[in-house]
C-alpha cells in the first residue's frame, strides 16, 4: 500500500477512505496512509501555504536529525513540508544556472588562486581568462579540459550542463 498525501479541497479528501492520519493547517490537508507516501497536489501551492510550510520546518527542526528514522513521524512531516517549500520555490524564486564565468571565479575562490596563477598554469594570457570570466569568449576544448583538471571542475560544469 502506498501513503499519499493529498493537498487540496475537503470535498476530493472526503472520497478517499483508509486514511491513517491528517494534519490541517492553514486550509492545507495533508493525508496519510499506510508504509510509503506520495505526493500528490491538488492545486498550485499558495504564499500561505508556503508560509506555513517554513514556519513548520522551523517547529520540526529540534526533533529530526540524522540519527531519526526515515519512518518518525516527524521526519516524514519535514519531509513533506520541505518538499511543498521546494516546489513553491522552484516556481517563484528559480535559480538560474550560473554562466562559465561564475563557475570559473567561484572555484579559484575555492583554490584560492588568481586568475593570473590561472592563465599562466594554462599557457594562455591573462587576458584570455577575463574574457572567459566576463562572458566575452568561451574556451576551445583543449582549454575547456584542461580548466577542468586545474580548478577540479566537472566537464558538465564547465559545459554548462549541470
Amino acid at each position: 500500500m502506498h501513503r499519499q498525501l493529498l493537498i487540496g479541497k475537503s470535498s476530493f479528501v472526503k472520497r478517499n477512505i483508509l486514511l491513517k492520519s491528517f494534519i490541517l493547517r492553514n486550509g492545507m490537508f495533508i493525508f496519510t496512509q499506510e508504509n510509503q507516501y506520495k505526493i500528490r497536489y491538488m492545486s498550485e501551492i499558495t504564499k500561505e501555504q508556503y508560509e506555513f510550510a517554513l514556519e513548520r520546518i522551523e517547529e520540526l527542526l529540534p526533533y529530526v536529525g540524522n540519527d531519526v528514522p526515515m519512518s518518525d513521524k516527524h521526519m516524514i512531516e519535514m519531509d513533506i513540508v520541505s518538499d511543498i517549500v521546494c516546489r513553491y520555490e522552484k516556481t517563484h524564486y528559480p535559480i538560474a544556472k550560473p554562466t562559465l564565468g561564475e563557475i570559473i571565479v567561484d572555484a579559484l575562490e575555492t583554490q584560492g588562486m588568481t586568475a593570473k596563477e590561472l592563465a599562466r598554469q594554462l599557457g594562455i594570457s591573462a587576458p584570455r581568462i577575463s574574457a572567459f570570466i566576463h562572458g566575452k569568449s568561451e574556451p576551445s576544448l583543449k582549454i575547456a579540459r584542461e580548466l577542468c583538471k586545474v580548478l577540479h571542475l566537472t566537464p558538465a560544469q564547465v559545459l554548462g550542463v549541470e
